[in-house]
């Protein structure tokens, strides 16, 4: 299992030395909690029965990992609508506004926290 530039997510492996264990870990988006399920898996930690595991985005990957990822869905479509509007607000009139969005999420939940 490597992680970006080929090295392994350094938390991954501290957490795999706890003991106990957590009870679950929430990923940063799910690539990482991917890279988790494989690396705990491969050290003999049972997912979920041992580890609970989620991440956020909801990538394709999350329902064909074993074990299906539980994650939460972000609208990426929306979030870059949204963003390339701002771009060109700003662009158009020059000046900085601070705002606050809100976009609808889902909890997708899978097998890797049941």
């Amino acid at each position: 299992m490597q992680g970006v530039r080929g090295r392994r997510p350094p938390l991954i492996k501290k957490i795999a030395k706890l003991r106990p264990l957590p009870d679950g870990i929430f990923a940063i988006n799910d690539r990482t909690a991917v890279l988790a399920i494989k690396y705990f898996r491969a050290h003999g930690i049972a997912i979920p029965a041992d580890l609970r595991i989620a991440g956020f985005n909801d990538d394709p990957i999350s329902e064909v990992v074993e074990p299906s990822l539980t994650t939460v869905m972000q609208p990426g479509y929306e979030v870059g609508k949204l963003a390339m509007g701002i771009l060109i607000d700003e662009i158009c009139k020059k000046s900085t506004i601070e705002q606050t969005f809100r976009l609808k999420t889902r909890l997708m939940i899978r097998n890797s926290t049941r």
